[in-house]
């Protein structure tokens, strides 16, 4: 697990304690008391730039993640496991069907229960970003995964790259967070690297939405940011300065 991660998986791990004390099962509660707790602590769900109202139940995959890779609460409490996330555990099925090349979206949203939109497929892809994320996945999988999509499903071949593009933003971020990047040259070269290992195109993310991530999700001061990120304020001012 990567240190930044460490307060999250804490956090997942005390929820998931009072969710199996308590038998909660519906999402619903869960998802709210995952809110209370993030709150509580000041961390935010795993996300870009847009806060969808649903957030919070989407959000729900890292516990899922941390349940069953983490602590194996799917072979330890299997029923309480599946009635909570059967959403999650779905999602990673289809994504399983999806990296083995499935022929049609019929035999992705039987699967699922429901018809395929782009908003099942960003959660298809959250799940196995979480399990990456958390340490629980090599990234080879999601990367596959994001190869995939457009081949088997090329009508969301947008939805993958825009994923893949706020990947790399939260894995640059993240990096920046953990000092692994410390200047403008390091971060260009993570960014180039991982669009190629991606191997998608127009999934570069510029510095802005990088920033928004790094501020949003690991607190780094946007001064510490500027130093490293080319961000429009500084933009702004290099260009009255030319003036």
């Amino acid at each position: 697990m990567r240190g930044v991660h460490k307060v999250r998986v804490s956090a997942a791990i005390d929820i998931l304690s009072r969710l199996l004390r308590e038998h909660i099962v519906d999402r619903g509660t869960a998802a709210e008391t995952l809110k209370a707790v993030y709150d509580r602590i000041g961390i935010l769900p795993i996300m870009g730039a847009a806060t969808p109202p649903d957030i919070y139940d989407k959000e729900l995959a890292t516990l899922y993640v941390v349940a069953r890779y983490g602590l194996g609460l799917d072979e330890e409490e299997p029923n309480w496991f599946r009635a909570l996330f059967y959403k999650e555990l779905a999602y990673e099925e289809a994504a399983r069907r999806i990296m083995e090349g499935v022929e049609s979206r019929e035999e992705i949203e039987k699967i699922l229960g429901e018809s395929l939109d782009e908003n099942q497929v960003a959660r298809i892809l959250r799940v196995i970003a979480t399990k990456v994320l958390l340490g629980y996945a090599s990234e080879n999988e999601l990367i596959q995964l994001l190869r995939k999509i457009p081949e088997v499903l090329p009508e969301y071949e947008k939805v993958a790259r825009k994923y893949a593009r706020f990947y790399i933003a939260l894995r640059v971020a993240e990096a920046i967070a953990t000092s692994e990047v410390k200047n403008r040259i390091a971060k260009e070269a993570l960014k180039q690297a991982m669009a190629a290992r991606i191997g998608l195109e127009k999934i570069i993310p510029d510095d802005e939405y990088i920033a928004l991530i790094a501020h949003r999700l690991f607190h780094i001061p946007k001064k510490r940011l500027a130093k490293i990120l080319k961000l429009e304020e500084e933009k702004k001012a290099s260009t009255a300065q030319q003036k």
